[in-house]
């Protein structure tokens, strides 16, 4: 059935092939022969090779997935225009996301020429499940940010379900980048019964790996591998890999999910402290991400104060959703004591 919605042109295309054999004498890829920087596990003149795949496995045991099923991208910004590419044709389809919402499934849009639909959360950061459907038959690809950013709203479980079966001839792409701060169920289980669902992992936020950029695809092996084609060979760098991998390790899962939890811990410890200040925040949303989004007609002076004392906020002064609206990363707890005394010192000199 995908295969009806992507790009035809790109289903005819023949995949660019890339040698990954452990042979002794590599003389097929242009290679220097010498090591360039050394690093202590990795000669670095060589392309990156089976390594990739030894990453791919640990993460599809990780995730009880086929391996199949997964392609290894430069952070989840770069999976989100190759399923652009794939599916839209440029100026001709449409892709649908629920403002406010990531900021690059519409930037992407915009760059290949693709058309957006706009179906905005409704209240508490729901999705509006009658008007989605309505406009699901202008839509070839429709984005689901679940925890949302900047929101930190979940879409539950069996909405994205009825969402997939009711939006037959879309994509649904679900974005779980922040899903390890949350206890709801991930559209991974979904995979098998729905072969319109794609859904988006990063290692960047629960892993704490950002600067390696390792995003995870997770889709229908028809999708994976058409998506393989437009897909630049070698998707990962040796470093990232390697530094991926030793992620995967016991003791690192176990220091990973410590990690999540004193993050999930100072969130709710830091929304309570927000909570307590009414006169300078006038909603605080409901967070399952590792940040909060507050509403506060103080927006964009409080910014400046806060940037005045060295602490960088968000900000959405421009943002047609939220231009009253911040939104703030969960720090360590010395960095959470230090941003709630830096709010209550700017509601002191406001209350002079």
């Amino acid at each position: 059935m995908s295969l009806n919605l992507m790009r035809p042109e790109i289903v005819a295309l023949r995949q660019y092939q890339t040698e990954t054999s452990d042979a002794s004498l590599k003389l097929n890829k242009n290679e220097n022969p010498w090591p360039g920087v050394a690093h202590d596990e990795l000669s670095l003149n060589r392309y990156p090779g089976k390594e990739q795949q030894g990453l791919i496995e640990l993460i599809a045991d990780y995730y009880q997935v086929p391996a199949d099923n997964l392609l290894l991208t430069r952070g989840s910004d770069e999976a989100i225009d190759l399923i652009v590419r794939l599916f839209c044709r440029p100026y001709q389809d449409s892709v649908l996301i629920m403002p406010p919402t990531f900021a690059m499934y519409e930037n992407y849009a915009r760059v290949n020429g693709v058309k957006v639909i706009n179906v905005p959360l409704i209240e508490n950061g729901e999705i509006d499940i009658k008007n989605l459907t309505e406009q699901a038959a202008a839509a070839k690809v429709i984005f689901i940010c679940s925890p949302n950013n900047p929101s930190g709203t979940v879409v539950e479980f069996d909405q994205i379900g009825k969402c997939a079966s009711l939006c037959v001839n879309s994509i649904i792409v679900v974005d779980e980048a922040y899903i390890d701060f949350s206890t709801t169920t991930s559209a991974l289980d979904l995979l098998a019964k729905f072969s319109n669902i794609i859904v988006l992992r990063t290692l960047s936020k629960g892993f704490g790996l950002a600067g390696i950029r390792c995003g995870i695809l997770c889709a229908a092996s028809d999708i994976q591998k058409q998506i393989i084609k437009i897909a630049a060979p070698y998707l990962m760098n040796s470093l990232s890999v390697l530094a991926a991998k030793k992620s995967f390790t016991p003791e690192r899962l176990q220091a990973i999910k410590s990690s999540i939890i004193k993050i999930t811990v100072e969130r709710e410890r830091l929304r309570n402290a927000l909570l307590a200040m009414p006169d300078l925040f006038s909603y605080i949303w409901p967070s399952e991400a590792n940040f909060i989004l507050v509403a506060t007609r103080h927006a964009q002076a409080l910014f400046c104060y806060c940037q005045s004392k060295n602490i960088l906020l968000r900000a959405y002064i421009n943002n047609t959703y939220l231009s009253d609206s911040l939104r703030i990363s969960i720090g360590r707890p010395e960095d959470n004591d230090w941003l709630i005394a830096v709010f209550k010192s700017y509601s002191r000199e406001q209350s002079k």
